[in-house]
């Protein structure tokens, strides 16, 4: 394979020849890591993707002969394992959310060189996470994830109800695995422009403000429920429950180190979503999430299940997903990591070991018997090596106080 061939081919679009004239002149000097191709309507974006392989596509959202949305549509249907960004002005912002299903992320017109660089750096970057290329195809596809059905019915009334506040409707979100994901999606976006990640979804909510989220929900649909079709519902309600209390734990464990507020909001949705992956698998892969849990009935470890059927786990499937939507850095590595935390590099108390710790001690307090994170996962010599290994034992006691009848995820 040539240098060429080997480089990442992005193929930008806008009918502003004056914005491609400017992205060409902010991009110049990266031609040799990266293939640059520059168009003015939809319609030759299409022929030129034809023509080759293109590996993310950023285009305008409002433009004449192919819109923006219909592009997307195309390409996501056509070439599924393509990266999709968004370009769009403060004057879409309706427009905006209404291509909210079809990027993975969006960059804000005008946009600075630093701003730009930095997301197309991580997003070609997420190319090496996973080998297996179907599981990258449909987690490309993927709008968004059900709620539990309690939680989506909670939130349909609030946003309908004249009385209910901002943070209201926050902390409903901030229960909920997949309803935490999407507005931390949004919330992170460049398009926003906010200096610092947003982890906490409350926050989130209250930065896109109370007409925005009841945009989302009603018009939008940014939201979905679980339909009793689609998965076992026990098997739902114990990830729900698991993520929880992992989030309950994590977060007692930062405040017992005198994280700063902000951390420790930080741990409470890293808790929560490092087992999003399962969630992932359940929903999109269902024959073989059946497989895996045959595999794991016969007494085989949960990763060796997902990476026998799959060609990879959760850990790096869920990564994948927030990765692909410019979830925080931190979020993706506890995600990531949460089951190696030797794999991290860190020397001091950080989310990806403390999320180990509490997993696997939520999995040891459950109730059912039937554990897929066996007492020998905890890797206490990981602990010992970082020399935190004295802070265990009263870590143990609150997670023992915050975990409380979970249930385990077969």
């Amino acid at each position: 394979m040539s240098e060429q061939e080997k480089k990442n081919r992005i193929l930008f679009v806008d009918d502003e020849k004056r914005i491609l004239s400017g992205l060409k002149r902010l991009l110049y000097h990266e031609r040799d890591r990266w293939d640059l191709e520059f168009v003015t309507s939809g319609r030759e974006a299409l022929q030129r993707m034809h023509e080759k392989r293109m590996d993310m596509v950023v285009t305008d959202i409002h433009m004449p002969d192919i819109d923006g949305i219909d592009l997307l549509k195309k390409i996501k249907r056509q070439h599924p394992t393509v990266l999709r960004i968004g370009l769009s002005g403060t004057a879409d912002k309706n427009l905006n959310l209404s291509a909210l299903h079809l990027v993975h992320q969006y960059l804000p017109k005008p946009c600075k060189k630093e701003t730009i660089i930095s997301n197309l750096e991580r997003s070609l970057a997420l190319k090496n996470i996973m080998e297996a290329d179907r599981v990258k195809e449909i987690i490309s596809q993927i709008n968004t994830l059900p709620s539990l059905p309690s939680m989506y019915y909670e939130i349909i009334d609030k946003v309908n109800s004249e009385k209910s506040s901002i943070r209201e409707i926050g902390k409903i979100v901030s229960r909920d695995i997949s309803m935490s994901t999407k507005v931390l999606q949004l919330i992170n976006s460049a398009y926003f422009g906010l200096r610092n990640e947003v982890t906490d979804p409350i926050k989130a909510c209250v930065y896109l403000g109370l007409d925005n989220i009841k945009s989302l929900v009603l018009t939008v649909k940014i939201f979905d429920k679980f339909k009793e079709s689609d998965v076992n519902q026990y098997y739902i309600d114990t990830l729900w429950n698991h993520g929880l209390n992992v989030a309950k734990c994590s977060q007692k464990i930062a405040q017992e180190n005198n994280m700063s507020p902000d951390e420790i909001k930080n741990y409470w949705t890293a808790g929560l979503l490092h087992d999003i992956g399962k969630l992932v698998i359940a929903v999109n892969f269902p024959h073989e999430f059946q497989k895996i849990r045959a595999m794991v009935a016969d007494d085989h470890s949960l990763l060796t299940a997902e990476n026998t059927i799959l060609g990879s786990n959760h850990g790096e499937i869920g990564a994948y997903l927030m990765g692909l939507w410019g979830l925080p850095t931190p979020l993706i590595s506890t995600c990531a990591f949460h089951h190696y935390p030797e794999r991290y590099s860190a020397n001091n108390i950080n989310p990806v070991n403390v999320i180990h710790f509490a997993n696997a001690m939520v999995h040891q307090n459950g109730t059912s018997g039937q554990m897929l994170a066996r007492k020998g996962e905890l890797n206490q010599e990981y602990f010992q090596e970082l020399g935190i290994e004295h802070h265990l034992e009263k870590w143990e006691k609150l997670c023992e106080e915050s975990s409380v009848g979970v249930d385990e995820i077969q």
